[in-house]
């Protein structure tokens, strides 16, 4: 993976959660962590649909944003490995919102998915108390497929200090809307990428680059989870 690249997707996180330019100090946002620009609109949508020839049970979206544009290939690869068949559709900067405003003409995710993994959140930390009307209304889009929830971990390492204060609490506001939604909204799985950095605090440079986005060891301990979560809802 070449510098250039992780620095570019740096820059997008940074981008998206930036104050205006014409701003003379930090804005906090409704939860400290910074305001959203409307930067992933110049972004492009990767999309890979793959998956819509593959063998019924074993057809899988991921819905994401740059972290998913940045470990593509590999997680394709190894959910492949996996025996899915995978489709792709992920934006650098969007949030959750964002991401499902593309599937609200249908109100459904394609019908030929079988199991959806949202791994969108780290740009909802600005407004954490928006996210459980997403988990909500992905659960709904997805209706009786299983739905599953990559947690959020956002720890930025550049920045105003005032902000990144308040990163790693709202990363747990974002994940706490996945983990205890009301009944009806529940998701089926969640892949803790949360707990697995929380675990190695030690040592946040060998699987993040920024405090957000993975390095190549990151990826592919993040890939693996997702992996492994979704061997129960193979069939």
């Amino acid at each position: 993976m070449r510098r250039s690249v992780v620095a570019g997707i740096a820059l997008c996180l940074a981008a998206s959660l930036a104050p205006p330019a014409s701003a003379s100090t930090p804005l906090p946002g409704p939860a400290g962590s910074g305001v959203r620009g409307n930067s992933y609109l110049s972004m492009p949508r990767i999309q890979t649909f793959d998956c819509r020839a593959g063998r019924v049970g074993r057809r899988v979206l991921v819905l994401g944003d740059s972290i998913t544009v940045l470990t593509r290939a590999s997680l394709t690869r190894s959910l492949r490995a996996g025996g899915w068949s995978v489709c792709l559709d992920a934006r650098r900067s969007q949030s959750t919102a964002n991401g499902l405003d593309y599937y609200v003409t249908a109100g459904a995710f394609p019908r030929y998915v079988d199991v959806i993994v949202m791994a969108t959140g780290s740009n909802d930390i600005v407004d954490p108390d928006a996210m459980a009307a997403q988990v909500a209304r992905a659960r709904a889009y997805a209706g009786s497929r299983p739905l599953l929830w990559v947690t959020t971990w956002v720890r930025r390492t550049s920045g105003a200090p005032s902000l990144i204060a308040h990163d790693l609490d709202n990363s747990v506001r974002v994940n706490a809307a996945e983990r205890r939604p009301p009944r009806q909204t529940r998701v089926n799985g969640l892949v803790d990428w949360y707990a697995f950095l929380r675990a190695r605090t030690w040592r946040p440079t060998a699987y993040l680059t920024d405090g957000v986005h993975p390095s190549l060891a990151g990826a592919a301990a993040r890939n693996a989870l997702i992996a492994a979560a979704l061997v129960r809802f193979r069939r």
